[in-house]
């Protein structure tokens, strides 16, 4: 069976728009990277936010209390494509456990620290999109 030539052209279109959809840049720092938070970040917010100017900011750092305790704390924004600085406006989540006393292993520290990256991100997938970036103020 054939297909107009035109018909090819917008299956082509529309498979290439799904394949897109929901791309994103990241700047992370710590031991979180782009595919952790990927499950968070809206459609909406790459609509608003196109990749060719814009990336998801995500600092992240876990550890261990003296006492055993596990803690992240996991910061996100927006920020302009190509810089690194904190973002102005942050979304921060800090998580503790007490349950869960002990030492842990460079991977259980990598997990909470990718639980709070995504926490940070979807508490800034929850506010207005006009609102997530503020820009800097110039002197």
């Amino acid at each position: 069976m054939k297909f107009p030539k035109s018909i090819c052209f917008a299956l082509c279109c529309v498979v290439s728009a799904a394949t897109h959809a929901g791309a994103f840049n990241a700047v992370t720092y710590g031991d979180t990277v782009a595919k952790d938070i990927a499950s968070e970040v809206t459609e909406q917010f790459t609509v608003r936010y196109p990749t060719s100017k814009w990336s998801v900011f995500v600092w992240t750092a876990s550890g261990v209390t003296d006492k055993g305790i596990p803690h992240c704390t996991g910061i996100a924004g927006v920020v302009r494509k190509g810089t690194g600085a904190f973002p102005i406006k942050r979304y921060w989540t800090t998580s503790f456990n007490p349950d869960e006393n002990g030492s842990k292993t460079v991977g259980e520290l990598r997990a909470w620290s990718v639980r709070c990256a995504k926490s940070a991100v979807a508490n800034m997938m929850s506010d207005s999109l006009e609102k997530m970036y503020l820009a800097p103020q110039q002197p």
